[in-house]
C-alpha cells in the first residue's frame, strides 16, 4: 500500500482523469501531432468514454492497468487517490484530464517510463492545447461559462497551452501561467506491482507512489 499528500495552488479544475499503465506498443498522445479523438474528447468536454473504451479493450495485451476515478469534476483543494499496477513489460504511465476552464486544454503525460525513476521525482505539468478547437474563451464555446459548449474546430496539433488570455468571456483569473497547471510526484516504495496516485484539484498535484514491478492481476476501470 502507499499514501500521498498534496496542496492546491491555482483556479483550474480537472475533469475525471484516466490513468493507464502500458507497454511501448500503446501511445496515448504525441505532442506535435493531431490529438486522437480519445484525447480531444477529454480536452474539449471531459468525455473520457472514448479513451476508456480504447484502453479497456487492450487490457491483457499492451495495457496493464486502467483506473478512472471520480464521476464529477475535481474542485480546487480536493483530492482523489487511486491505485494502478505496473510490471517490467508495462512500465509506462499515461494519463489525461481536461483543464476544465479552457476550450481544449488538458494535462497529462504520455509514456512516462516509471522504470527509470528511483526515489522521488516531481514533474511540473504546464498543460497542453489539444489543437482541436479554437481558444475563443467565448460564451457558447467554453462550457465552464455555462452558456453552451459548441465545437469551434481548429484542426491543429497538440502544443503547450498558452493559458487563459482573459480578453473574451473567460476571466483572466482562470489563467495558471506562468506556474504549472499541475504537478506529478512519483515516489518509489518497496512493495511489488502497484502504484498509488493522489490527484488534487486547484493546482492538481498528482502524487504517484511507485511500487516495484511484480505480480498482480490486470484490471479495467
Amino acid at each position: 500500500m502507499a499514501t500521498g499528500a498534496a496542496t492546491a495552488q491555482t483556479g483550474q479544475r480537472l475533469s475525471p482523469p484516466v490513468f493507464i499503465t502500458h507497454s511501448d506498443a500503446y501511445t496515448a498522445f504525441t505532442v506535435g501531432q493531431a490529438a486522437p479523438e480519445t484525447i480531444w474528447r477529454i480536452a474539449e468536454g471531459g468525455d473520457r468514454s472514448f479513451l476508456l473504451n480504447e484502453v479497456n479493450a487492450l487490457v491483457g495485451t499492451s495495457v496493464r492497468s486502467v483506473v478512472a476515478p471520480l464521476s464529477a469534476p475535481l474542485p480546487q483543494q480536493n483530492s482523489v487517490t487511486v491505485m494502478v499496477n505496473a510490471d517490467a513489460s508495462h512500465h509506462l504511465l499515461s494519463f489525461a484530464s481536461m483543464l476544465g476552464w479552457t476550450n481544449d486544454g488538458f494535462v497529462g503525460v504520455s509514456g512516462l517510463d516509471l522504470s527509470t525513476i528511483t526515489g522521488t521525482m516531481t514533474i511540473n505539468l504546464y498543460g497542453y492545447d489539444a489543437g482541436s478547437e479554437k481558444n475563443s474563451e467565448a460564451n457558447g464555446f467554453l462550457g465552464a461559462l455555462g452558456l453552451g459548449n459548441a465545437r469551434d474546430p481548429e484542426g491543429g496539433l497538440i502544443t503547450t497551452h498558452l493559458g487563459i488570455r482573459g480578453d473574451a468571456n473567460a476571466p483572466a483569473a482562470w489563467n495558471w501561467l506562468p506556474g504549472p497547471a499541475a504537478s506529478l510526484t512519483i515516489s518509489a516504495v518497496p512493495e511489488p506491482g502497484s502504484w498509488a496516485l493522489l490527484l488534487v484539484g486547484g493546482l492538481p498535484l498528482l502524487h504517484l507512489l511507485r511500487k516495484r514491478a511484480g505480480a498482480g492481476t490486470p484490471h479495467k476501470a
